[in-house]
């Protein structure tokens, strides 16, 4: 039997809440003995990370206390995407693809949302969840760009399974993403990053935050030209 559509979007919603999120599910009883799934929400107030010298907060640790404007797609602003083999998966792989956005709309802060769409060929009728992932207070000259490096930096390490404490990843783990640009310097300064040349791994990080350079230069594969990018041998 086939799943309704409802269906697939409570089960996306859930491997959001692991997957995405890094929370946990508490399973209990509901007022007529039913059984329930409740994501855990912690409220610690230690910053998730400190990433480019500023602390940044993220719903696995964190809860957000002030009030947060719904989702409205033309008053924030996009800052990226990233195409993960198994982004909402766990016993099979399920490829999906988060494009991420910048909200403005809390005075003294940066948000990042995510919209996340299924990329699996049984998500017909699954439509895409909007989640608030991470914030981060703004500084005297912050700007989007600048913020939404330091927010990405913090869903990357989360998805990337970094252990608290660490910076860098098994490099297998970043095997068949695909993403923009400034993602990929960041996942670069994680996991690893593929340059044709010692010239173009230069250019890499004249252009990339000051911040992410010298983990990046650490981490860098310099390959042959058309060279792929490696699969992963962690989703199946």
């Amino acid at each position: 039997m086939k799943k309704s559509p409802k269906g697939k979007n409570a089960m996306m919603k859930m491997a959001i809440n692991q997957n995405i999120m890094g929370q946990v599910f508490i399973m209990g009883a509901g007022p007529n003995g039913e059984p329930t799934l409740t994501p855990t929400q912690s409220d610690e107030q230690e910053p998730y990370r400190i990433i480019d010298g500023q602390p940044v907060y993220h719903v696995s640790k964190n809860t957000f206390h002030e009030e947060i404007p719904y989702w409205q797609s033309n008053r924030v602003h996009y800052w990226g995407f990233i195409y993960h083999p198994n982004l909402l998966g766990s016993c099979f792989p399920i490829p999906a693809t988060a494009n991420f956005y910048i909200d403005t709309r809390v005075p003294g802060y940066y948000i990042l949302w995510t919209r996340t769409v299924s990329d699996d060929e049984n998500a017909e009728g699954m439509g895409p969840s909007h989640d608030v992932i991470a914030w981060t207070p703004r500084v005297k000259g912050d700007t989007i760009k600048s913020a939404g490096y330091r927010l990405v930096h913090a869903f990357m390490l989360e998805i990337l399974m970094v252990k608290d404490g660490e910076w860098h990843c098994d490099p297998d783990f970043a095997g068949g993403i695909i993403c923009s640009m400034e993602i990929d310097w960041i996942m670069g300064a994680i996991a690893f990053s593929q340059q044709n040349s010692k010239k173009e791994l230069k250019q890499n990080l004249e252009l990339m935050p000051t911040y992410l350079r010298e983990d990046y230069r650490k981490l860098a594969r310099i390959v042959p030209k058309g060279t792929p990018w490696p699969e992963s041998n962690c989703w199946g």
